[in-house]
């Protein structure tokens, strides 16, 4: 995809999830939720204190437009 991305994978877990082709880098921990992933011209973070869904992921990918 062109980008790297270098985490402390010692604390918490992390996995990947794919959504409409594009790959979901999501680190978790006790303390909070990182979800980063690029659409090959911008890159995206979140964070939270809580999980986002599978459901809720497709919803905030999908309704973020280029502008």
């Amino acid at each position: 995809d062109g980008y790297t991305y270098a985490f402390d994978n010692e604390s918490g877990s992390y996995e990947y999830i794919t959504i409409e082709n594009i790959k979901v880098y999501h680190h978790n921990s006790d303390v909070f939720h990182l979800y980063l992933w690029n659409d090959g011209s911008y890159a995206y973070e979140i964070q939270t204190n809580v999980p986002i869904s599978t459901e809720e992921l497709i919803l905030i990918i999908n309704g973020i437009t280029k502008k």
